[in-house]
Parts: structure tokens; sequence; C-alpha cells
């Protein structure tokens, strides 16, 4: 039990939209770590952030994600301030699947999803799938 802002609670929909960056303590700030935004105190999260980010995902049902990967933070995250370490990927990312988004992401990220704690988690739990090309993701090009 945590508190929420009173907001997303009272919500019909909510939209996800974080933006791919490395995380210190995460590993990588993706989908399902992007939901700590809902939570008033998240030091409760840094004891166990692989099964707390499952548990406010479970929480948050969602309904779709949409993943930034235009432009990456591939270290020094979440704070950074050293452009060497953002990379210009210039993809988007869109879906119902959160664990499959944060997999994608973890690659984007150039990381394998097996070594960030919450895909693993999320996966474990039944959130998603950790495979997301068993998905048949669709790309389009935008020029």
């Amino acid at each position: 039990s945590i508190p929420v802002y009173p907001e997303i609670v009272e919500s019909d929909v909510v939209i996800n939209v974080p933006i791919a960056k490395h995380h210190v303590l995460a590993t990588a700030t993706l989908c399902m770590k992007n939901y700590m935004g809902v939570i008033e105190n998240r030091r409760v999260f840094h004891q166990d952030i692989p099964t707390c980010l499952a548990d406010i995902t479970r929480f948050m049902r969602p309904t779709l994600c949409l993943l930034d990967c235009t432009r990456v933070m591939l270290a020094h995250g979440p704070k950074g301030g050293n452009i060497q370490d953002v990379a210009v990927r210039l993809t988007l990312a869109a879906g119902t699947d959160i664990v499959a988004l944060d997999a994608f992401g973890a690659e984007m990220l150039g990381r394998k999803p097996t070594d960030i704690g919450s895909i693993v988690k999320g996966h474990q739990v039944g959130l998603g799938t950790m495979d997301y090309r068993s998905l048949q993701p669709k790309e389009i090009t935008l020029s």
C-alpha cells in the first residue's frame, strides 16, 4: 500500500509516455519505471525496484504506452548532463504490452532485456512478454 496522486486514480485512461534513458538504480527508465511518477513517496521503491515496478504496473493496468526513443540517454541517468551519453535513434514505439515495450527499449539502450530486473519481473508475473518480436511488431518509416 502506497499513496498515489488522486488524479491518476480518478482518470479513465492514462497514456504513459516515457523517454528511454539509463537509470543508476533501476538500470533503465522505460514504461514500467515511468509509473514511479504517480507515487507521492518514491523512496520506498528503492528497496526492491523490480518488484515495486511490477506492483505499480499491475495497479495502473496500462492502456497505452508510447516509448520515446528519438534520443536516448545511454549512461549517467537520470540526471546526466553529458551530450556524449545521448544517442539519436529517431524511434517511437507504441503498444499495449508494457513488458514488450520495455524489452524493445532495453535494446534501444544497448542492453539485453534479461539484464533489466523490472522487465524480467514483469514477464514473470504475467504483465507481458519479454520476447517483443513474437508479437510481430509493425515498423513504419516516416520521412
